[in-house]
């Protein structure tokens, strides 16, 4: 994996020059370019016992091609680690969608990571068709995609997800929104397991090698008992329905809450996947927590709050259950049993600071600015998933 320099401004300046240069040259194009960085107690989302605090740069550049009714986009990022250098990444997508209302897209993206971690790479390549219409007072949609899903290291979890949607949305005179969505995913598996499967009997206060996988060693990409396949493993497909609604109203001209409900329910009673691995600090992945293996509840409350001179605070809070079908838990750092399942109960509050600025040079496009804070708190059954995390972070983004 590449270096970067360790002046990110001096790498944020060069590249805003370079983006001026072809905004000149090429203005049929748009770019932009965008700078956070973040302290994180616990990016790995680790037990507090185990917590290890850094501070994470990520540095991301993006561009887009626009013809009449169709868009060609392309955004890497790329997370650096002061503490953590091994766990260096880049992520990057490809995306190209076109239509009106009725509308198509395929995308393409990957994660790339240092061979120490890569584990976690992946590549996802998908497709989908949507159509907006209305009927009544009603806007509608109706779409689905179908997407490959790749994994370098775990062949296991390769598949193909199929998600399909129905959504509608009305506002009413009162200031009042309501946005509903009823969606149905299904996943088969490509591969077979290339490990023996292991009773649950035999599983409780064992160590597995994780050399089974790929020859891998180290506590790194483990816990204290290495991964290793549930005996659900052999489970060719997964079913999961998922409903969910906002609702949103306006308190004042520049004021407004919202509340948020989602719902999944699950067909099978069985899945595949892997315990024992540390987050790989990527919400897109289905390595560590794929959600697909759970069911449960979220509640979320949001509330907006717009100043003069285009400055908007949000605050989120957020409750969920999750509640795994078949995977079991870590009685403490080294014993897994399946004899009990797991079950999560995650806390999330956010609040977000941003000012933007349009410049009236053309070519400077527009300039935003982004506090954040987060506060996360994971109570669960199982050893190595109860964890408290919190970050707080700047970012900065230019369009052109």
């Amino acid at each position: 994996m590449f270096q970067l320099t360790n002046k990110p401004w001096l790498w944020l300046s060069t590249l805003l020059f370079l983006f001026l240069s072809l905004n000149q040259a090429f203005p049929q194009l748009n770019y932009s370019l965008t700078f956070d960085h973040q302290y994180n107690s616990n990016p790995f989302r680790l037990p507090e016992t185990e917590a290890s605090a850094d501070h994470i740069s990520q540095f991301g550049a993006g561009l887009r091609y626009n013809w009449e009714k169709m868009s060609l986009q392309y955004f890497g990022n790329y997370a650096r680690f002061s503490e953590n250098s091994l766990r260096n990444f880049y992520w990057q997508q490809l995306y190209f969608t076109g239509g009106d209302s009725t509308n198509w897209f395929v995308s393409a993206e990957n994660r790339i990571n240092r061979q120490e971690y890569n584990l976690y790479d992946y590549f996802t390549l998908q497709a989908g068709l949507n159509h907006v219409f209305h009927s009544g007072n009603f806007l509608m949609r109706l779409g689905s995609n179908l997407s490959i899903n790749t994994f370098r290291q775990l062949e296991e979890l390769n598949n193909f997800t199929f998600n399909g949607y129905f959504s509608l949305s009305r506002s009413f005179q009162t200031r009042t929104s309501f946005f509903g969505t009823l969606s149905f995913k299904y996943r088969t598996y490509l591969n077979q397991p290339l490990i023996p499967v292991v009773t649950g009997d035999t599983l409780s206060g064992m160590n597995l090698s994780v050399s089974s996988i790929d020859g891998m060693g180290g506590r790194g990409q483990g816990f204290g008992t290495n991964p290793y396949y549930l005996p659900e493993s052999e489970t060719p497909s997964l079913a999961q329905m998922v409903l969910s609604f906002r609702v949103a109203q306006s308190l004042a001209k520049f004021t407004g809450v919202a509340l948020q409900y989602t719902n999944r329910f699950s067909f099978s009673s069985q899945d595949r996947n892997i315990v024992g691995l540390i987050d790989g600090f990527s919400e897109e992945s289905q390595i560590f927590d794929d959600p697909m293996g759970y069911q449960g509840q979220t509640v979320g409350l949001e509330f907006t709050q717009i100043f003069p001179w285009r400055l908007v605070l949000k605050t989120n809070g957020y409750w969920q259950s999750k509640n795994y079908i078949s995977q079991g838990i870590y009685l403490d750092a080294e014993n897994y049993s399946e004899l009990t399942l797991r079950q999560d109960t995650y806390k999330a509050f956010l609040v977000t600071l941003q000012k933007s600025w349009d410049f009236k040079f053309p070519a400077l496009g527009a300039l935003t600015l982004q506090l954040n804070y987060q506060w996360i708190d994971n109570r669960s059954n199982s050893y190595w998933y109860d964890y408290k995390n919190s970050y707080f972070s700047t970012g900065i983004g230019f369009d052109f």
